[in-house]
């Protein structure tokens, strides 16, 4: 017979097993849903994205700033499970895109025009491991309800002098086929100039026309080389202004969602860089329903996955009844010994008139009353509903790993019956002292079923009653570190008990 893996190797194969099934994961499709950003060139829009990023995405593939190359191709952001930077073949934003070439670094304008791209039909795509650009319930445009990836697209900034899709850009909004949001980038200095209103004008306008996921159009402004002195007077002044616009060019009042940051970001320290992230984030994702505290820049890259998991893949109610079976487990071995006596309500006085049929009825009546066969038989039902289907990239971890050891808790108890029906099986009339033959057949017994039903893996099903109100890609990678912990403390424990053996057997 094959032997059984050791704890440590099993919960090894088993993580293992989970991270091929999650690379596997068929990807994401494109949402229709997207945010622009845009802004006049050199107004900050690059360096808004790679503060956005944060450290989510290598230097050589991070957006190059406007000031040093430019390129035509506008660039979409969105997850991918690693950072990544290619070209995509797409049209409109109706379209899936097709990867044509993955980048090593991000492009100079000359480089993409050697290589043939337009603006038209092409585009430039990084993936960020961030999970709040994944739309859980999918977008809200398409009929699926699949998870699927939004984008944010940074635009081409106008007065570039060349591209024609610069000046195009309010029309590109309009005509968007499902708009978040949009993204209106304006350098501090250049607020008030009239070609700065002029564009604001004409964005405003798209978006107001453009079909939206909210109720109410949402503008998202960020004035650069802001600092705190002046923040307060270009808020306000911003506000204002694009209050006057939007009053001039609605027929009756209508709102509109307005989220208004000053910023200089060559002065921010790393609090102030997390609060504006958080800030910007929480109005974006407001009418998503997500959790916009989540836009931490090394979240793993599965986390955004395993939260948008069918109901069924949720191990929540599995720990449960594990907790459950073990209590129950507990409740028997606690019943059948007490204080160190395995006393029945019998005494050999008792049995001394009866036949040794009607004495192993007596025994086995007052031992079912102890033992209740219905607890073990609703400890055998909890336990073979612990099992995940197939299909579930947790599978092979939680069947040779968290099963088992929770199948063991109950052999450990089977394991006791048997002894305790061997022990009843050798009581006789001439059985001198019914709780000393008890005590002396199962008193090694009854300590090791306690033992096993308060062994490492048992304090880890307990304890995971505390996780029960965490995300669930939380308690995936909590029970993964203990359970990585208990197999390295199995494995130290044996190794410990190997060399006490060898080292008795020298002695002796």
């Amino acid at each position: 017979m094959k032997s059984q893996p050791d704890l440590a190797t099993r919960i090894n194969d088993g993580m293992r097993s989970f991270a091929e099934r999650m690379e596997s994961i068929p990807p994401l499709t494109d949402a229709v849903l997207t945010t622009r950003i845009v802004g006049e060139f050199s107004a900050g829009k690059t360096r808004l994205l790679r503060e956005l990023l944060g450290d989510a995405v290598p230097e050589a593939l991070a957006p190059i700033s406007s000031g040093d190359a430019q390129t035509r191709l506008p660039l979409e952001v969105s997850y991918g499970p690693v950072p990544g930077l290619v070209v995509v073949e797409r049209t409109s934003d109706g379209d899936q895109g097709k990867q044509l070439v993955r980048l090593k670094k991000f492009p100079a304008r000359e480089e993409i025009d050697r290589l043939g791209y337009n603006a038209g039909a092409h585009r430039i795509r990084l993936y960020v491991p961030l999970e709040h650009m994944v739309l859980r319930q999918g977008d809200g445009y398409e009929e699926h309800s699949q998870p699927s990836r939004m984008f944010l697209i940074d635009m081409p900034g106008w007065n570039s002098g060349e591209d024609a899709i610069a000046h195009e850009s309010a029309e590109v909004v309009r005509s968007a086929d499902f708009s978040l949001a949009l993204i209106y980038v304006t350098n501090a200095k250049r607020l008030d100039s009239s070609e700065n209103r002029s564009y604001l004008r004409a964005f405003l306008v798209a978006l107001k026309e453009a079909q939206r996921l909210a109720e109410h159009p949402m503008l998202s402004m960020v004035i650069t080389r802001c600092g705190p002195v002046d923040a307060e007077r270009m808020s306000l002044r911003a506000h204002e202004l694009v209050r006057t616009i939007w009053e001039e060019i609605n027929n009756r009042p209508q709102p509109i969602a307005l989220n208004i940051q000053c910023v200089d970001f060559n002065d921010m320290n790393q609090m102030q860089r997390t609060a504006f992230r958080h800030c910007f984030w929480q109005f974006l994702l407001a009418p998503l329903a997500q959790e916009s505290d989540a836009i931490e820049a090394d979240a793993h890259p599965w986390r955004a996955r395993i939260r948008g998991w069918p109901p069924e893949y949720d191990i929540r109610p599995r720990l449960a009844a594990t907790r459950s079976l073990l209590d129950g487990l507990r409740q028997v071995a606690d019943r059948v010994c007490k204080n160190g006596q395995f006393s029945i309500g019998l005494n050999m006085h008792q049995l001394t008139s009866l036949s040794q049929e009607e004495i192993q009825h007596r025994l086995r009546q007052k031992w079912a009353g102890q033992i209740d066969p219905e607890a073990l038989i609703r400890a055998q039902t909890l336990l073979e509903s612990l099992p995940l289907q197939a299909g579930h990239p947790l599978f092979n971890w939680w069947r040779d790993v968290w099963c088992e050891q929770a199948r063991s808790m109950v052999t450990a108890m089977r394991t006791f019956c048997l002894h305790a029906d061997a022990a009843l099986a050798g009581i006789n009339s001439d059985t001198p002292h019914l709780q000393t033959h008890l005590q002396s057949a199962l008193t090694l017994p009854h300590a090791e079923l306690k033992g096993a039903l308060s062994s490492s893996f048992a304090r880890l099903a307990d304890e995971t009653a505390a996780l029960d109100a965490q995300p669930l890609d939380q308690i995936i990678s909590t029970l993964f570190v203990l359970t990585a912990m208990q197999g390295q403390y199995e494995k130290h424990h044996a190794q410990h008990l190997l060399e006490l053996s060898r080292e008795y057997a020298d002695e002796t």
